[in-house]
C-alpha cells in the first residue's frame, strides 16, 4: 500500500500534500480576487469568443504573440 505524502503547516501539524495544495490555490484565490475585475472579465470573454467564433470557421490561429 503506498502511503500518501505528508508536509507540515505553519503551526507544525502534519497534513497531506492534496491538503497543502488545497490550501495553496485557496491562498493564491484571496489574493488574486481583487484584481479580478469586471473590466477584467469582459475582456477575457470577448478574447474566448473571438477564438471559440475562428476555430467554428476553421480558421488558422497563432498561439502566443
Amino acid at each position: 500500500m503506498m502511503q500518501t505524502p505528508l508536509e507540515r503547516d505553519a503551526n507544525g501539524k502534519t497534513i497531506s500534500m492534496k491538503e497543502a495544495q488545497m490550501r495553496l490555490l485557496e491562498r493564491a484565490a484571496h489574493v488574486c480576487m481583487p484584481k479580478i475585475t469586471q473590466q477584467l472579465v469582459l475582456k477575457m470573454e470577448l478574447h474566448a469568443r473571438d477564438f471559440v467564433n475562428a476555430a467554428i470557421r476553421m480558421e488558422d490561429m497563432r498561439y502566443g504573440m
